[in-house]
């Protein structure tokens, strides 16, 4: 199913073309009509359609020599009546692309009225609107034009199937071009093409459906509701079955003892706890007994089935969702370290009243495509918005989306890896970690966050054969996730440039330059650094690297001060008698002017005084807890916090849906009398926290 945030990339379409009797949309008849299925850049052959159609009336000389259709040519053809429930079929609920498509979508309207059939009008989109978004200033942009600036070959002009696989074409080499102009999502796209100058001029000079009626198409924002329960409380929340391990030379006679043990879980693992070969039920058990060998079997001779995993960290709506994608009833649960410190089962899920009916579940593990993750991610907007509904604070939500950026960030890791395996470029030259950086790192991205992500590896200096391979790597992790729509960072923190990939020894080296010369430009380019995580790799190698790192910083004054001046500069965007200051277009930017503030006052604070959490709000309350800053302080700060974080998030639900680029800028004329008074309360917060953690820092 399309949502609004799919990514033109991922989304689900069918490319349509008519050949008729004539140019005008209120009297032509279908002669011919070819539809085909598309899914990202793949043409679906389960999806298409090629039917020549009987008018009903004879077919004018001037369109026969066109394309060369024929009264006879299509005597023996099916009247469109009889085609109609074959051609709906294939369009279902894609949306549907073509040349002109608003002239295709007016003939089609009227075939329909004619049988007697009613139609309901579908998300649609126009490659001709597109290019011109695309590359304004072409001379023409009638399909040859198109197809020859493309370099694409039609065919056989001006028969349906030809003109429709060409259209097909011209879309997915369209669809980067569009990124590049900042359209991104099927919603984004729709909305540049109804804003267009002339379109929807055009479309209703020539009887043609326009773009502005493309909204009636439109799904809904959100679904109705859902249960927020899985999307708040993560594996770790629940109380874990605990793990029985025995080694696969055991008898089953002892493996069914174990499991008649009041605490066992009902399943045996076979293996230890950092490298199991699988697992054994109680129902596996019997059967073996009632064989050949009975008790006696060891548990090595038996069909063991794999154990899939999840981290103890992971969101329940993960774990639900990995045990309905795998069809599995247990799930081991990994600690950071990646040992297997219990089990959990669907029925433990169930009684924390998980259900499976969920929104977002375990897609991105199962993605085998970019267009797949982006359907995926897809997702997220409405799961914000639903959550929102139920109550749920706004930094649980931005912690759910952090989680997706991080599964999505790993994912596309694989796929990376994936595309250098076929370019001939073998394995990685040695284990490393992708590691996410910043916001999604520290759980508080929202949804128009960008990507920040950097690569350790474990041997090989700048500029070397590893280097040079996990460059490449690096620049097809960050093309995906672009095409994805999580964009390249304009920062260029991105493991495809130099500085954002060493070896575990340089990277040392780069952190103790940091440390040492604790200049005001090197800790601002350093500062998400400290609120990383690994996604994707050998962990134990990032983890090492974010160690090493935290200690140098904390062992250092003068860089913890640093970073405390970065935040001195802050002022509230406030100007002559308490107005707001905004940018053009009457809006805030409230990260920039709240959330960064307190992100960097938090991070300082970490530092400092060796507060471990990466999360804003764990520091916050970590520094609360040893009686560093007031709790009435710190309380008034994560109030401020939240609310900020609500405003925007609640702003880039609405944009996302509308179709315009989501960003932290939130427009101040709707603000209520009230909102407008929280919000100054807010910054008048912020500048007390800054100051208090100046004064301790």
């Amino acid at each position: 199913m399309n949502k609004n945030a799919t990514p033109l990339v991922s989304i689900e379409a069918v490319v349509i073309d008519t050949e008729t009797t004539g140019l005008d949309a209120t009297t032509a008849r279908i002669v011919e009509i070819a539809a085909l299925g598309l899914k990202g850049a793949d043409i679906d052959p389960k999806a298409a359609l090629d039917q020549l159609i009987n008018p009903g009336e004879a077919v004018p000389e001037g369109a026969s020599r066109l394309h060369g259709l024929t009264s006879e040519h299509l005597d023996a053809a099916p009247r469109f009546a009889a085609v109609a429930a074959s051609l709906n079929e294939v369009i279902g609920d894609a949306v549907v692309i073509g040349h002109n498509i608003g002239y295709d979508l007016a003939v089609l309207d009227r075939e329909h009225a004619r049988a007697g059939l009613t139609w309901k009008l579908p998300r649609f989109l126009d490659i001709r609107a597109l290019a011109r978004l695309a590359a304004p200033d072409l001379a023409s942009y009638s399909l040859d034009a198109l197809c020859d600036w493309q370099s694409i070959r039609i065919e056989r002009r001006h028969r349906a199937l030809a003109d429709a696989r060409a259209t097909a074409d011209l879309f997915v080499r369209l669809v980067p071009l569009l990124r590049g102009h900042g359209i991104r999502t099927l919603a984004e796209a729709e909305h540049a093409v109804r804003v267009l100058p002339g379109e929807t001029r055009l479309t209703e000079i020539g009887g043609w459906v326009s773009p502005a009626r493309a909204a009636s198409a439109d799904t809904a924002p959100a679904i109705a509701g859902i249960d927020s329960y899985p999307y708040q409380h993560r594996v770790r929340d629940l109380r874990l079955q605990p793990a029985t391990f025995l080694e696969s030379s055991q008898p089953v006679r002892a493996a069914a003892e174990a499991l008649l043990e009041a605490s066992a879980s009902g399943i045996a693992i076979v293996g230890s706890a950092r490298a199991p070969l699988g697992y054994v039920t109680a129902r596996d058990l019997l059967r073996a007994a009632l064989g050949p060998s009975g008790l006696a079997a060891t548990l090595g001779a038996l069909p063991v089935s794999a154990l899939p995993v999840v981290g103890e960290d992971e969101f329940l709506y993960r774990a639900l969702g990995r045990l309905d994608r795998l069809g599995a009833e247990h799930l081991g649960v990994v600690s950071r370290k990646g040992d297997i410190i219990g089990t959990l089962s669907a029925a433990d899920l169930l009684s924390h009243r998980v259900s499976a009916a969920l929104i977002l579940g375990d897609e991105v593990e199962s993605a085998h495509t970019v267009a797949d993750l982006g359907r995926a991610w897809a997702h997220v907007p409405d799961v914000a918005a639903s959550c929102l509904r139920e109550g749920v604070d706004a930094p649980r939500i931005a912690n759910v989306v952090s989680a997706e950026i991080r599964a999505l960030s790993a994912r596309a890791s694989v796929l990376a890896e994936q595309r250098m395996r076929e370019a001939g470029k073998g394995p990685p030259p040695s284990a490393y970690a992708v590691m996410v950086l910043g916001s999604a790192g520290r759980g508080d991205s929202l949804l128009s966050a960008d990507q920040d992500n950097a690569i350790v590896y474990a041997s090989g200096g700048p500029g070397g054969a590893e280097d040079q391979w996990f460059a490449a790597l690096g620049s097809h992790l960050a093309d995906i996730l672009n095409e994805l729509g999580i964009a390249y960072c304009k920062g260029g923190v991105m493991a495809k440039n130099p500085g954002c990939r060493h070896s575990l020894a340089h990277w040392k080296v780069v952190v103790d330059d940091w440390i040492a010369r604790a200049l005001a430009e090197d800790v601002l380019a350093a500062d998400i650094f400290f609120d990383g995580a690994p996604v994707a790799g050998d962990m134990a190698l990032a983890n090492a690297l974010f160690d090493f790192a935290f200690e140098r910083a904390h062992a250092s004054s003068h860089f913890a001060a640093t970073l405390a001046a970065s935040a001195r500069n802050w002022t509230a965007p406030l100007g002559l008698l308490g107005r707001f200051t905004t940018d053009g277009d009457g809006r805030l930017d409230l990260k920039r002017n709240g959330l960064l503030p307190i992100v960097t006052a938090a991070r300082t604070l970490a530092l400092k005084h060796a507060i471990r959490p990466t999360s804003t709000i764990g520091r916050l309350n970590e520094a609360k807890a040893r009686a560093m800053i007031a709790g009435d302080l710190v309380d008034r700060a994560i109030g401020a916090y939240g609310g900020l974080m609500r405003m925007v998030l609640e702003q880039q639900i609405e944009d996302a849906h509308r179709g315009i680029p989501v960003s932290a800028r939130v427009p101040v004329a709707p603000m209520t009398t009230g909102e407008k008074r929280w919000l100054k309360t807010a910054f008048k917060d912020i500048g007390e926290l800054i100051g208090t953690v100046l004064n301790v820092c």
